[in-house]
């Protein structure tokens, strides 16, 4: 896409990439499993060496993907929720046919099975038209000579739908097992599992605020207490929101929805700063118009969420295949994170950088690393 989640990005990465990850982490170790990235049209960052190298990718894809490494930083495999490719670049044992989607937004995301060395979990979801709503599959890294297989009696295992584009992945309080967050489309009812060494399980529902349609990013803050999304106001397209909710990592409940009714253009990639403070998010643009993109900053620590424009992403028309002017937005695994920004049908990332800070202390740069 390169769209990174929508495009990615996508960004989802394995923890989500979108390709950006949307698991929150902490330890160095976790640090390490979003070394790689892969997304958009055959597009793979290597950030092992400290800062983000081109190296070729298996994918073609326009919306969510999601990549995962060991500990060690030692590549696993990444997929875009349909094709599953390990660390050889070809396709995993049985790592086809999986349920999501090119065209949705977190089509999948990677959760570790808490106390295990070799088991992972490929969550998936559908396109805001589709019927197969949220499935998980499991991937054995013992498997095929340790280049790992999916689980032939765990594939495609569903959960709930027709869902929203939206899924998301955050540490416990207990810093073992996972939550896995995601919305039925057209609703304002989210679905809590809980990922544990015993496997996934329903935990609960909360109906709360409003309604929620498919497209744009469900993230969850570093710290565990919020999650954000941007949301389609109405079906017509007049307007898209941010809504930002409580949450509680110990219990899974997600309460006090609050709703910036900001009325922007086509709200998509939404991203914490790391220390919580700040919410990103991007406008996209209508579809098949040379409309810019805009990055804005909320600041969540003020009781009236204030949002500030930081910036605007011209959309390069000239290249036929730009849609949209932005997509995913997620944050890197660098030393000194930065928040990196897809761009529909280019071949740069743009990147917030110091997003710790207020703006004008945080800086958009346009083209801040070649693909």
């Amino acid at each position: 896409t390169v769209k990174i989640n929508r495009f990615l990005l996508g960004f989802s990465k394995g923890l989500q990439i979108f390709l950006f990850l949307t698991l929150t982490l902490i330890t160095n170790a976790q640090q390490n499993q979003n070394n790689f990235w892969f997304f958009g049209n055959n597009v793979g960052l290597d950030f092992s060496s400290g800062i983000p190298v081109n190296i070729p990718g298996q994918l073609n894809t326009y919306e969510g993907c999601a990549s995962i490494s060991d500990t060690n930083g030692n590549l696993l495999f990444y997929t875009d929720g349909r094709n599953v490719y390990n660390n050889g670049i070809s396709f995993m044992e049985n790592g086809t046919g999986l349920l999501g989607d090119p065209s949705a937004t977190s089509s999948a995301i990677i959760v570790p099975k808490p106390c295990s060395l070799t088991e992972y979990y490929i969550f998936t979801v559908d396109y805001i038209g589709g019927f197969e709503g949220l499935n998980y599959s499991m991937v054995n890294m013992s498997l095929n000579g340790g280049l790992g297989a999916v689980v032939a009696n765990q594939k495609n295992i569903p959960l709930v739908g027709p869902n929203s584009e939206k899924v998301c992945v955050l540490k416990k309080a207990n810093g073992i097992d996972f939550w896995v967050i995601s919305c039925v489309k057209n609703s304002n009812t989210f679905y809590v599992y809980d990922v544990t060494s015993g496997g996934v399980n329903f935990s609960n529902t909360y109906a709360i605020g409003d309604a929620i349609l498919a497209q744009g990013y469900l993230k969850a803050s570093p710290c565990g207490d919020k999650i954000a999304l941007a949301n389609l106001l109405n079906p017509s397209d007049v307007g898209f929101d941010i809504i930002v909710y409580d949450f509680d990592d110990s219990s899974g409940e997600i309460s006090n929805a609050k709703s910036t009714n900001a009325n922007l253009r086509r709200c998509y990639g939404v991203e914490f700063s790391p220390n919580c403070q700040f919410l990103y998010f991007s406008t996209i643009g209508f579809l098949n118009t040379p409309e810019d993109g805009e990055i804005f900053q909320m600041d969540l620590f003020d009781l009236n969420f204030p949002i500030t424009k930081i910036g605007t992403i011209v959309n390069e028309n000239d290249i036929i295949e730009n849609r949209y002017a932005t997509g995913a937005l997620q944050l890197s695994p660098e030393a000194n994170p930065r928040i990196l920004i897809a761009k529909d049908g280019e071949f740069q990332l743009a990147a917030i950088e110091n997003p710790n800070q207020a703006f004008p202390g945080c800086v958009l740069i346009q083209d801040a690393i070649e693909l």
